[in-house]
């Protein structure tokens, strides 16, 4: 058995289209459930109690979360047509970094402590869920993305 068949990558490659068809159906789910997590944090922040430049600072980044999503939705058939080429798993990954590099600039830059990590951590267990991938690249995907939002040098 080679190393290749041995991490997936061969079976990976014969189901190709099935992948391509399977990250299309999920993109629709994963706008709206970002649609709704943005609205709710939106919401949500209207009766949040904290000081007027961190307000500022993550409303703006969930104004941006929500702009971020009404776009995606607005060229969805764009991108589904997309999703349809041969690097649509780079491209569901491209998709589901901006909320969470906003919800690591929203707990680690904005609001200093733990009060916004929970954010940071639903949608990085939830958005990498919506790509249909080999597991070792979700899981590395997973693990940057942690180390950068626990990274030391962010103030």
């Amino acid at each position: 058995m080679s190393l290749l068949s041995f991490n997936g990558r061969d079976k990976f490659n014969k189901m190709r289209a099935d992948v391509a068809r399977q990250n299309k159906s999920t993109f629709t789910y994963y706008v709206l459930i970002g649609l709704i997590m943005s609205l709710v944090l939106l919401i949500i922040k209207e009766n949040y109690s904290m000081p007027d430049t961190l307000v500022r600072g993550t409303r703006i980044v969930n104004y941006c979360q929500l702009i971020y999503f009404v776009l995606i939705a607005v060229f969805r058939k764009f991108i589904v047509k997309l999703l349809d080429k041969e690097k649509a798993v780079a491209l569901m990954y491209l998709l589901i970094t901006p909320p969470i590099v906003a919800s690591m600039l929203t707990g680690a830059v904005f609001v200093p402590g733990n009060k916004e990590a929970f954010i940071f951590f639903f949608y990085i267990i939830i958005f990498p869920l919506f790509v249909m991938d080999i597991p070792i690249r979700v899981i590395m995907y997973i693990t940057g993305m942690c180390l950068a939002f626990c990274n030391p040098c962010i103030p």
